[in-house]
């Protein structure tokens, strides 16, 4: 189980630069200095108004157009490497048997499955809720993968070097001594 907590923080490495590529796009698509200046009617005549005001609903369209793509690249992304991440705490669940791993792993999933949902609430609409605004958080939870797949390796150290046996026989279940 140890070697297998290492994939979260390879994934988790993954998901951040590929989180941070999609921000720097979505940012760069949605700056100021892209954006289009709309035409204004005195300085020119109604054929050349309408042209140029057609060119800008042309470029805001094509904005638009590729926030929704980069809304859905990074969302496909971080719904895969979330779910891949999901199942190694399925199996830390299952295997390592702590409480402190337990709590964590637990924690891990409630946290996965919410953004999991605020990735499929992003592709859904991208309009509404756009990448260039969430992405931080994403960029966030792919460290806290990281983070989540050092402390999975010294967790199922610790249950490894402690044993199956938590506390005596498996066999006996009230291996307690009576208290008086």
């Amino acid at each position: 189980m140890k070697y297998a907590n290492i994939a979260p923080i390879v994934l988790g490495l993954i998901m951040c630069l590929g989180m941070v590529t999609h921000v720097i796009i979505a940012n760069k698509s949605t700056s100021f200095q892209m954006r289009p200046i709309p035409p204004t009617h005195s300085d020119m005549d109604s054929y050349d108004y309408e042209k140029q005001l057609l060119k800008y609903e042309i470029s805001q369209k094509h904005i638009e157009l590729q926030k929704h793509q980069v809304a859905m690249q990074a969302g496909v992304i971080a719904v895969l490497m979330i779910l891949l991440t999901m199942v190694i705490y399925i199996l830390n669940l299952i295997l390592v048997r702590l409480k402190s791993a337990l709590v964590f792993n637990i924690i891990s999933l409630v946290l996965s499955v919410g953004f999991i949902g605020w990735a499929f609430l992003m592709m859904a609409n991208p309009r509404k809720i756009g990448f260039d605004e969430v992405g931080i958080a994403f960029i966030g939870f792919s460290i806290y993968i990281i983070v989540s797949g050092a402390i999975g390796i010294s967790q199922a150290a610790k249950y490894k070097r402690r044993g199956k046996i938590l506390f005596g026989n498996d066999e006996i279940i009230d291996d307690l001594p009576p208290s008086n």
